[in-house]
């Protein structure tokens, strides 16, 4: 299913709340296309992605929802929404979670070229697209050349959990605030963009807890504030390439392999 040029809003007055996916369903919104999660309300998928005649890779930031039509990757199988030149909001209160009842991973999630920001200057993350949701249940959560701010609060975290992999790619940027991502598979890799990740927790995710490589500029600055990055299962960051960091008030403690570790150009 195509959303083009419109909007689409999902509340608790709309029809169980939530908008479902499953048997593959695959839902873009493209052409400066709004969408609106509101009160309660979820967004619920069922079946995993999978590539016909292979394996998905974790070596490297590889795409399974943004990718060409003429790709390997996307003649794969699975539900996922893609969002394409558009505006997001999840708002408070609302959850993205998978239907599945033995708890299997849904495909997940994408964002290209919504609302971009390639300079990493002077980053309007206030007329950003806005992630508020608990995230859960999903296979990928992957940003592509988009501004998207992930807004917790001290009274109400954003909580990320039981996911695959968070890819911020080419020339993204994408703040963090109050988010704890706990239990997933893999680090939030970032990788040519800018990330700026504030009073968070990185918490027990099954490798890295942060890498951070290459930036969508010389002179940019990852930013990380006032956060926890604790019990992850390989290091708790690993800064690659051209990339460069600000920690600040950072506690990183307890990762199974190294606190900080460096390779490549750093």
């Amino acid at each position: 299913m195509t959303v083009d040029n419109s909007t689409v809003t999902i509340n608790s007055n709309t029809i169980h709340g939530q908008l479902l996916l499953r048997n593959h369903a695959r839902v873009y919104f493209v052409n400066n296309s709004r969408f609106y999660l509101q009160d309660r309300a979820r967004i619920v998928g069922h079946e995993p992605f999978s590539i016909l005649g292979g394996m998905i890779a974790d070596s490297a930031p590889e795409s399974i929802i943004i990718t060409d039509t003429n790709s390997r990757i996307h003649d794969g199988i699975g539900d996922f929404i893609r969002f394409k030149n558009s505006h997001v909001e999840f708002g408070r209160q609302t959850r993205i979670v998978t239907g599945n009842q033995d708890g299997r991973r849904w495909g997940g999630i994408g964002f290209l070229n919504c609302d971009p920001n390639d300079t990493g200057e002077n980053i309007n993350f206030t007329d950003a697209s806005k992630i508020e949701s608990n995230i859960s249940g999903i296979q990928s959560l992957e940003i592509n050349n988009s501004t998207v701010a992930f807004n917790g609060t001290a009274a109400d975290t954003l909580n990320i959990t039981g996911i695959r992999r968070f890819f911020i790619l080419e020339n993204s940027n994408v703040r963090l605030n109050h988010v704890k991502y706990d239990s997933n598979s893999h680090a939030i890799w970032s990788t040519g963009s800018f990330v700026e990740i504030n009073d968070s927790k990185i918490l027990n995710n099954e490798y890295h807890g942060l890498r951070i490589q290459n930036s969508n500029k010389a002179n940019s600055r990852n930013i990380v504030k006032n956060t926890i990055i604790s019990d992850n299962a390989s290091s708790g960051v690993l800064i690659s390439g051209s990339a460069h960091a600000n920690f600040t008030n950072v506690s990183i403690t307890r990762n199974t392999s190294r606190g900080f570790l460096f390779i490549e150009q750093c």
